[in-house]
């Protein structure tokens, strides 16, 4: 089985991600537009140190990496995954890929934000709550918690939609009353 070029070396895989990393920068700047020499103002940098940065992608660190990107106005996400390759045949996902992904979320800041819950079967979430280790550790709360937090927005939905259709039922109700009513003034306005 072929194995992308980024596998040949860490060195390879290090410099895809940084190219990733370096075209986000490049593609914000020109969005701004904010020139090298005003990044170096910001970063308090010399521009060919900016230069630097941006045409030698070794010299990089994370450190970097934030502080340019921080300068920008952006953040960033260190992401390890698994993509059901593990022998690394395709290559890595690209930035845009996950920042595409997350903007289809509704930008969640985090998971409890998310607009679509990961599914859950009901047997999955019982099995959970009916764990004889229930709660006794805190990866185990918030995994838990994680998983009662998708049930709730699994169920909601149907919850909402319930209470409207209750809502509309004594609305009509209400409605029905009042012209009951207004037929009763009127016969009684007749006679």
């Amino acid at each position: 089985m072929k194995t992308h070029w980024t596998e040949r070396s860490t060195e390879n895989f290090l410099s895809r991600i940084t190219f990733d990393f370096i075209a986000q920068l490049e593609e914000k700047m020109e969005s701004i537009p904010l020139t090298q020499s005003e990044l170096a103002e910001k970063l308090n940098v010399t521009e060919g140190r900016v230069s630097q940065i941006l045409n030698n992608r070794s010299n990089l660190t994370l450190k970097n990496i934030i502080k340019y990107a921080r300068a920008l106005g952006m953040k960033v996400a260190v992401v390890a995954y698994e993509d059901g390759d593990p022998d690394n045949t395709r290559g890595l996902v690209n930035s845009e890929i996950f920042s595409i992904c997350w903007e289809k979320q509704g930008k969640p800041a985090d998971y409890f934000s998310l607009e679509e819950p990961a599914q859950r079967n009901d047997a999955e979430i019982s099995n959970v709550r009916t764990s004889p280790k229930f709660a006794t550790e805190p990866v185990e709360q918030v995994a838990n918690i994680r998983l009662s937090v998708d049930y709730i927005r699994e169920v909601k939905p149907t919850v909402t939609k319930m209470k409207a259709e209750a809502n509309r039922v004594v609305n009509q109700i209400a409605t029905s009353e009042n012209r009951s009513e207004n037929n009763a003034v009127s016969f009684v306005a007749a006679a």
